[in-house]
C-alpha cells in the first residue's frame, strides 16, 4: 500500500529556494548567515556608494530597540503628471518629428541645394537673352548736312537746281542732342561639350533625394527608439515603486513584530535598506526618464510625453523580409550610393568630349533714335559663331584625374555601404529573434518570481522563512519585473531598428520612396 503523501513544511520550503536558485536568485540564508548572503543593490546603484549592511548598521543602533529605532521612513517623492507635456502615441510622434525636426529640415535643404546646383547643366541647352536700353544726352548734336555740298558742285559746274528736295532732307542726324537706344539679344548654343551632362542633373537630384530619404528613416527610427526607451523606464518605475510599497510593508510589519518580540532589529534595518534601494532606483529611473524626455522633445519639436498604453506605443510596420531576398539592396542609403556611383561614371566618360568645340548662333535687335545713314530706327542681325578651346593652362586634365579619383570613391563607398546595411540588417535581425526570445522568458520569470514572493511571504507568515528570505524574494521580483520590462522595450526597439533598415517606417507613414 502506499503512505498517504504528508506535507512538510521543510521540504516545501527547499523547493521554492531550489526554484529561486533556477530563476538566478541570491540563495536564501539564516538570520545568522553571514553579510555577503543579503539581497544585492540594483545594478544601477553607484557603486562608489558605501553600502549598507544589517550587521553594520546595528553597530550604530542602542540596545533600546522600539525607543531608538526610527518610526518613520522619508517618504518619497510621488511621480507627478507633468501636464505642460502633450501626452501623444507613436504614431504621432513620428509625424511630428517629419514636420519640426531640425535634422529633417537640414536634410531637405541640402538636397534642394544639390538640385539646383545640378540644374545648372541645362545652361548647355537654355537660350541666353539679353535686353538694354539707354537714354543719352549731349550738348552738341552731331549731324551730316549734303546742302553745302550740292551747292558748291552746282556753283563749280554750273548744274542748275532742278527738282532738289528739300533742304532739311538732306541732312542725317548721326548724333542728336536727345538720344535712346536699345538692344535685344538672344543666344542659343547648338552643340557643346557639356550637353554629355544633361543626364546627370537628374542621376545628381536623384541620389540627393534618396540620401535624404535614407537621413530621414534613420532619424524617424531614433525618434521610435527614445519614444520606446521612455515608456520602457516608466515600466521600471512601476515596478520599482512596488518594490518601495512591499518594503514599507516589511518596515511596518517589522515594527510590530519587534513590539510584541517576535523579531530583532535585523528584520526592520535589513526593510529599511530594501527601501532606501527602491527609492534609490526611483531617483535614477526619474533622471533617465526626465533626460529622454527632453531628447523627445528636441526630435519632435514639441514638449511632449509618451502616452504609458500598450496600443499607444505599438505601431505594425509590416513583416520583416527574408534573408533570401536580399532587402538590404533596397536601402536609401545603397540607392543613394548606387546613383552616385552612376553620375561619376558620367562624369568620367564625358572627359573624352571635352576637347569638342561650341556652335552658337546669336541674333539681336537694335533700336536707334538717330536714323544715320541707313535711315532705319530698327536694325536686326543674326550670328553663326564656332569657338574652339584647343589649350586651358592644363584645367581640362586636371579635371580628368579628379574624376577619375571620384568615381573609385564611389565605387567604394557603394561596396562598403552595402556590406554596412548588409550587417546592419543581419544583426538587426538577430537582434529581434533574440529579444522576442528573451521578453519571453523575462516575463515568464516575472510571473514565476511574483508567486515565489508571495509563497515566501506566506512562509514568513507562519514562521518557516526569515527575514532575509522575505527580503531576498521581494528584490528577486522586483529585479524580474524590472527585467521583463527591459526586455520589452528592447524588443520594440528591434523591431523598429529592423524596420529602419528595410525602409518600412516612413513607408507605414505614407513617405513616398524619394521627396519631390
Amino acid at each position: 500500500m502506499h503512505k498517504p503523501c504528508v506535507f512538510k513544511p521543510c521540504v516545501f520550503k527547499s523547493c521554492v529556494l531550489a526554484f529561486l536558485g533556477v530563476l538566478g536568485m541570491p540563495a536564501f540564508a539564516q538570520v545568522d548567515a553571514p553579510v555577503q548572503a543579503n539581497a544585492p543593490a540594483p545594478a544601477q546603484a553607484d557603486a562608489g556608494a558605501p553600502q549598507t549592511t544589517p550587521e553594520t548598521a546595528l553597530q550604530t543602533v542602542p540596545t533600546a530597540m522600539p525607543q531608538a529605532m526610527p518610526q518613520t521612513t522619508p517618504q518619497a517623492i510621488p511621480m507627478t503628471e507633468d501636464v505642460s507635456r502633450r501626452s501623444i502615441g507613436l504614431e504621432e510622434a513620428l509625424r511630428l518629428a517629419l514636420a519640426n525636426n531640425a535634422n529633417i529640415k537640414t536634410a531637405h535643404s541640402k538636397a534642394d541645394a544639390v538640385a539646383a546646383q545640378a540644374s545648372r547643366v541645362w545652361a548647355a541647352v537654355l537660350p541666353d537673352i539679353k535686353a538694354s536700353g539707354s537714354y543719352v544726352y549731349t550738348n552738341v548734336a552731331q549731324e551730316f548736312d549734303l546742302n553745302p555740298f550740292i551747292a558748291f558742285m552746282g556753283h563749280t559746274f554750273d548744274i542748275p537746281a532742278v527738282n532738289s528736295p528739300p533742304a532739311d532732307m538732306l541732312v542725317s542726324k548721326i548724333i542728336a542732342r536727345n538720344s535712346a537706344y536699345a538692344s535685344l539679344q538672344f543666344t542659343q548654343i547648338l552643340f557643346t561639350p557639356q550637353m554629355f551632362l544633361i543626364k546627370n542633373a537628374a542621376a545628381g537630384t536623384e541620389a540627393a533625394r534618396l540620401g535624404t530619404r535614407d537621413a530621414v528613416e534613420q532619424i524617424l527610427g531614433g525618434v521610435a527608439k527614445t519614444y520606446l526607451a521612455i515608456v520602457g523606464v516608466a515600466s521600471m518605475e512601476e515596478a520599482a515603486r512596488d518594490a518601495e510599497a512591499v518594503a514599507l510593508r516589511r518596515e511596518k510589519d517589522a515594527r510590530a513584530r519587534i513590539r510584541v518580540g517576535k523579531a530583532v532589529e535585523t528584520e526592520l534595518l535589513r526593510a529599511l535598506t530594501d527601501t532606501a534601494q527602491a527609492r534609490s532606483q526611483l531617483a535614477q529611473l526619474e533622471g533617465q526618464r526626465e533626460a529622454l524626455l527632453a531628447a523627445l522633445e528636441s526630435m519632435v519639436g514639441e514638449p511632449v510625453r509618451p502616452i504609458l498604453t500598450e496600443e499607444a506605443a505599438f505601431m505594425e510596420f509590416g513583416e520583416p523580409k527574408e534573408e533570401e531576398n536580399s532587402p538590404w539592396e533596397t536601402s536609401f542609403g545603397i540607392l543613394a550610393a548606387e546613383k552616385n556611383l552612376e553620375v561619376m561614371q558620367r562624369f568620367s566618360s564625358t572627359d573624352s568630349f571635352t576637347w569638342l568645340p561650341s556652335l552658337a548662333a546669336t541674333a539681336r535687335g537694335l533700336y536707334n533714335s538717330n536714323k544715320g545713314f541707313s535711315g532705319k530706327n530698327f536694325t536686326f542681325d543674326v550670328t553663326v559663331g564656332l569657338s574652339w578651346h584647343l589649350y586651358d593652362q592644363g584645367v581640362r586634365e586636371a579635371t580628368t584625374r579628379e574624376n577619375r579619383a571620384n568615381l573609385v570613391a564611389a565605387r567604394a563607398q557603394l561596396n562598403g555601404a552595402r556590406s554596412e546595411t548588409r550587417a546592419k540588417w543581419i544583426s538587426a535581425k538577430k537582434t529581434l529573434e533574440t529579444a522576442r526570445m528573451a521578453a519571453l522568458q523575462a516575463q515568464t520569470q516575472a510571473e514565476m518570481a511574483a508567486r515565489v514572493q508571495q509563497q515566501v511571504e506566506s512562509l514568513f507568515k507562519a514562521g518557516m522563512a526569515t527575514s532575509l528570505e522575505l527580503s531576498t524574494a521581494d528584490n528577486g521580483r522586483f529585479f524580474a519585473a524590472s527585467n521583463a520590462a527591459q526586455a520589452r522595450t528592447q524588443l520594440e526597439i528591434a523591431r523598429i531598428e529592423l524596420a529602419a533598415v528595410e525602409n518600412r517606417i516612413g513607408k507605414t507613414l505614407g513617405l513616398p520612396s524619394t521627396f519631390e
